[in-house]
């Protein structure tokens, strides 16, 4: 059910300061890669994933300040990709200067290995971001 290797990434964004966000109002920007149930109100924490919850509540609270770059490793369903979800529904739901993208591993690998076949490595990075999330 969870997808192998995961990125985010983060990107500040200029916006005029807005009300901020409700823990029950929907995000207003694009979520579509992410799926609506993988949030961290219905995540069950246990003694096998308890440390990585409280690690991805850091990064999703502070992006960029705690635990970077965050690394989840584990097993077939301890919540790997649940928590990863999470951490992206609760920045585009409160952090309105932040846009997320959420790729895999392999469209990750990908499009890293053609920027730099092509020499177009720091445009290749910055116009996929963009082109995702804004």
């Amino acid at each position: 059910m969870g997808q192998p290797g995961l990125q985010v990434a983060f990107e500040e964004v200029a916006e005029e300061p807005t009300a901020p966000a409700t823990a029950s109002a929907p995000p207003e920007r694009d979520a579509s890669s992410l799926n609506p149930k993988y949030t961290f109100e219905s995540f069950v924490v246990g003694s096998s994933n308890q440390f990585a919850h409280a690690a991805a509540r850091a990064v999703a609270e502070i992006p960029s300040k705690s635990y970077n770059p965050l690394f989840i490793y584990g097993g077939v369903g301890l919540g790997k990709t649940h928590l990863m979800h999470a951490i992206g529904h609760y920045i585009l739901a409160r952090q309105k200067r932040l846009n997320v993208l959420y790729i895999s591993t392999d469209r990750f690998i990908n499009e890293m290995i053609n920027a730099i076949r092509f020499d177009r490595l720091p445009s290749s990075a910055r116009s996929t971001a963009r082109s995702t999330c804004c």
